[in-house]
């Protein structure tokens, strides 16, 4: 069991280290640990640390879900209102609902045409 630990933390420091800033943003904002875009390296790097020391097996089946970037997509329609989070619904600013849950919006954003219109949107 212990051996088993310490090949799952090792494993999970490996994916960590090879990690860009900005993927290790991704991995904070889909862990519900947001960091704020004007964060540094050191902060967003020290709160990454701390999960990968404390959960690894978290990290790794955070990193490692096929979803994870359209989950990290996502927040950054939120947090640019392109999307509205209301309980488990995900709505356009107009009402529109999008999906129910979270497995439901990113089906919908999985249309080319929608993704890259929210994407625009996000980098206006």
């Amino acid at each position: 069991v212990v051996n088993k630990k310490s090949k799952l933390k090792r494993k999970a420091y490996k994916v960590f280290s090879a990690m860009s800033t900005t993927e290790m943003k991704d991995v904070l904002k889909v862990m519900g640990k947001r960091a704020g875009d004007d964060s540094s390296v050191d902060f967003v790097e020290s709160q990454l640390d701390k999960i990968v020391t404390d959960s690894p097996q978290a990290f790794i089946t955070t990193v490692e879900d096929p979803t994870f970037k359209m989950r990290a997509f996502i927040d950054d329609c939120i947090s640019s209102r392109v999307l509205v989070k209301s309980g488990t619904k995900y709505q356009l600013p107009g009402g529109d609902t999008v999906g129910y849950t979270l497995e439901q919006t990113i089906e919908y954003l999985q249309n080319p045409d929608i993704f890259k219109r929210c994407n625009r949107k996000i980098c206006n």
